[in-house]
């Protein structure tokens, strides 16, 4: 099941292809791409780049983990009040 999710997203990120050489509607997913964050961020750590946007990246994957984890408590709740 995780290989349906991450697998499409790993294709739609900078990690295989470089965005400048993306088509428009590739690039424009992989801007609000979780895994592409990742990249970028890992990206700009190993090779010294802006460091602001690492840690601009970094906040944003922080952020969205937050909302996965409370997304998940949440149905894990509903479950256990319906079982």
């Amino acid at each position: 099941m995780m290989n349906f999710v991450i697998m499409p997203l790993v294709f739609l990120s900078s990690m295989i292809i470089a965005t400048k050489a993306m088509p428009d509607w590739i690039a424009a997913v992989a801007r609000y791409n979780p895994v592409d964050w990742a990249v970028q961020m890992a990206r700009g750590a190993a090779l010294g780049g802006d460091w602001s946007l690492v840690a601009q990246y970094g906040a944003q994957l922080a952020l969205f983990s937050a909302v996965c984890i409370l997304l998940a408590v949440r149905a894990f709740h509903r479950f256990m009040d319906k079982a």
